[in-house]
């Protein structure tokens, strides 16, 4: 049952929206400047491809499921209750370390761009303590705050591709070649990869009102794709393909120069604002998941209890906030868990394991 705390589809997909941004702007657009080159904005388009497959598998998962079904259903009715637990608790394991991931990377993201002499153990302290506290209050304050935020970040992002316009020079964009599109198709497939994080937020099927449809995500597919377009444009008409490559965080270089409302109104505070939120709304869901699974996992037909939801939600974020402190000692270190192996692993578990289950529910006839 969806209960008091449930919240409605459109909800949902204004909490995913919000959600995607952090892990958006930490990558992109400079990973599509190094992959496409000065065609970046052409992968942008062809993102649509992994997105329909991502769409299209989802649907396939839950199409035959009951209203109220969540991941963990769709792993048991694959795999049996035991092997439904079993795989639920290694996403479970994984959601944690991402929550960690996310949080180390957003400190470093801050200490790169604004704090420069700053530990990183303040922001990640911080922003794990809200965000936890946030995981402890449910859905419902998270999908309402998302409701209001969403319309505010989506405009700030038109805003400030207008305001940076007059400066940029589109020839920096062109031309297209045919020997341009391999490369297009590799950045477009770690553009989807990417976005697909917001998977994870289908752990929550049962606390949302109604069944899966895709329509009611290709909107937000497409919105997504425009603000990745309007940034990587940007960023590329200003800087050309080698130099937004070569910056950690080519928007926010972008905007650093852009004023708002005359000389003395930079844009910096609006773009940190975006960060601070978006990685709150990504961190406390990974972490609310998680214990959601737990929960599952140990103690399936337990009765929740305040205590018990207050226990599980205080070693979940301990556990996020102890990983993220201890993870990549230098640089060199993060650099390889940031480009190489989180991506990799956020493909295996948002895409291959997806596959895998939807063959097997195939052979057995239940899809």
């Amino acid at each position: 049952m969806i209960g008091e705390q449930g919240i409605s589809r459109r909800q949902f997909v204004a909490m995913a929206f919000v959600a995607a941004l952090s892990p958006l702007i930490r990558r992109f657009p400079r990973v599509l400047a190094e992959d496409a080159g000065r065609t970046a904005w052409l992968a942008v388009i062809l993102t649509a491809l992994p997105l329909a497959l991502s769409l299209l598998l989802a649907h396939l998962l839950f199409r035959r499921m009951p209203e109220g079904s969540g991941l963990t259903d769709v792993f048991c009715t694959a795999l049996g209750e035991g092997g439904g637990r079993a795989l639920t608790g290694v996403y479970t394991l994984w959601l944690l370390a991402y929550a960690a991931f996310c949080l180390r990377a957003g400190a470093e993201r801050f200490i790169s761009t604004v704090y420069y002499s700053a530990s990183p153990a303040v922001f990640v302290i911080v922003m794990a303590l809200i965000s936890g506290l946030a995981a402890l209050g449910g859905l419902k304050p998270l999908a309402r705050s998302a409701m209001l935020f969403r319309p505010l970040l989506a405009a700030m992002f038109v805003l400030l591709f207008a305001l940076a316009a007059k400066n940029m020079d589109l020839r920096l964009l062109l031309p297209v070649t045919a020997a341009d599109l391999p490369n297009d198709l590799w950045a477009a497939a770690q553009l989807g990869n990417n976005l697909s994080v917001v998977l994870y937020l289908a752990f929550f099927g049962g606390e949302v009102t109604g069944r899966f449809r895709v329509r009611d995500y290709a909107g937000w597919c497409g919105a997504m794709l425009l603000i990745v377009g309007l940034m990587t444009v940007g960023c590329l008409g200003l800087f050309g393909p080698a130099l937004t490559a070569h910056f950690s965080f080519p928007f926010f270089m972008l905007v650093r120069d852009v004023t708002l409302l005359g000389s003395l109104e930079r844009a910096e505070p609006v773009v940190i604002a975006i960060w601070v939120f978006s990685d709150f709304t990504l961190c406390a869901l990974l972490l609310r998941a998680a214990v959601r699974n737990l929960r599952f996992v140990f103690a399936p037909r337990a009765a929740e209890t305040r205590a018990l939801r207050r226990g599980l939600t205080a070693g979940c974020t301990l556990a996020a906030a102890a990983a993220a402190l201890a993870m990549a000692p230098g640089a060199a270190v993060f650099d390889l868990l940031s480009e190489k192996i989180v991506p990799w692993l956020t493909g295996a578990f948002t895409g291959g394991v997806m596959v895998l289950l939807v063959g097997v529910l195939a052979v057995r006839r239940r899809l």
